[in-house]
């Protein structure tokens, strides 16, 4: 009885096996792994991003990436990394990047070619801008460092300064959100910045992410391990 009893559960098992192995080849997307050799060994990926025709643009340490599903092309604009990109359409792209955010349009050769849009490295001091994020709100391109928020329209450049120190931006239906470390949570009404919420002085935490639904505005917070939020 037990002899019998081992060689049903050793069929049984082998049948799991050989249908767990068939399994993935059915509905399975087709998942590929790239080396950072196959894209020129250009340091980290921070942001990434697709236009409307599916070919993704990626902000890495050394530059643009661009991606068609087949060839890999990379582009040099900023010396420093690029940290976040706005993808407009194929043949327009904004960057911000350390000390630098700029314009990348594409050529007749089809390569893109840079333009910094950045105009205060002169009067930089000890401070050292990194461009985290890039939003686009109606025809206000934003560009957006713990520091500062910088307006570009019409090719002219707006300078707002941060409450305190901003730890994140949000884009929601058109509306964009500036969370600050110390102040809370505002709103960019296009030139400039009204609160409309206030971090608490008794618990801090950082606002993380942001969401709407019925009931509002929804705010994802996060503290450290030693707090209660």
């Amino acid at each position: 009885m037990k002899t019998q009893v081992t060689c049903f559960l050793i069929v049984f098992i082998s049948s799991i096996s050989a249908y767990a192995q068939y399994m993935p080849y059915k509905g399975v997307p087709l998942l590929e792994n790239y080396k950072p050799q196959d894209y020129f060994n250009k340091g980290k990926i921070w942001d990434i991003h697709s236009s409307e025709s599916g070919i993704v643009y990626m902000a890495a340490d050394k530059g643009l990436l661009e991606f068609d599903g087949k060839t890999w092309k990379n582009f040099v604009g900023s010396t420093g990394f690029t940290r976040s990109l706005l993808v407009v359409n194929d043949s327009l792209i904004y960057t911000g990047s350390d000390v630098d955010f700029g314009i990348w349009h594409k050529n007749k050769n089809l390569a893109f070619d840079y333009t910094s849009l950045y105009p205060f490295k002169k009067d930089l001091n000890d401070i050292k801008e990194e461009f985290w994020d890039v939003h686009q709100v109606n025809d206000n391109i934003i560009f957006v460092s713990s520091q500062n928020i910088y307006i570009y329209k019409n090719q002219q450049l707006t300078k707002i300064a941060a409450p305190y120190k901003i730890s994140a931006s949000f884009k929601i239906q058109d509306i964009l959100y500036i969370a600050d470390e110390k102040y809370g949570l505002y709103e960019f009404n296009g030139m400039s910045l009204k609160q409309i919420f206030k971090n608490s002085s008794e618990v801090p935490f950082q606002i993380s992410g942001i969401y709407k639904n019925k009931n509002g505005i929804n705010l994802v917070t996060k503290c450290q391990v030693s707090q209660r939020c």
